[in-house]
């Protein structure tokens, strides 16, 4: 019997005070990429600039299981974070739709 387990082990979390520019989020992307990384978080005292959300949109997704998927870099800002805005990130419930094993033993259904 095998199963599968959706763990993210080592989300990155870049945390800037002043203003925030592209190189924040591609700095970010590479701390993902060499660190082999799920997922990154920016978080900002100040909104972040549109150049930021242009390179935060190209990162991509993290592809999470088949059919669920997260921005693989996400930026917070404290304004957003006290208006209630929360970081998407996969969680350890149990999958009420798991898949049944397959078993393939039987020669005919007759």
């Amino acid at each position: 019997m095998s199963s599968k387990a959706f763990i993210i082990l080592n989300t990155r979390v870049l945390i800037i005070s002043g203003l925030g520019s592209r190189t924040d989020i591609a700095t970010l992307k590479g701390d993902i990429d060499r660190e082999n990384a799920p997922m990154g978080v920016l978080i900002t005292l100040n909104e972040p600039t549109k150049e930021m959300l242009r390179e935060t949109s190209l990162a991509g997704q993290y592809k999470y299981s088949s059919s669920i998927s997260f921005p693989k870099i996400q930026i917070l800002s404290i304004k957003d974070y006290f208006k209630g805005k929360r970081i998407q990130l996969p969680t350890d419930k149990v999958n009420p739709f798991k898949e049944a094993e397959m078993v393939a033993d039987q020669v005919s259904l007759f």
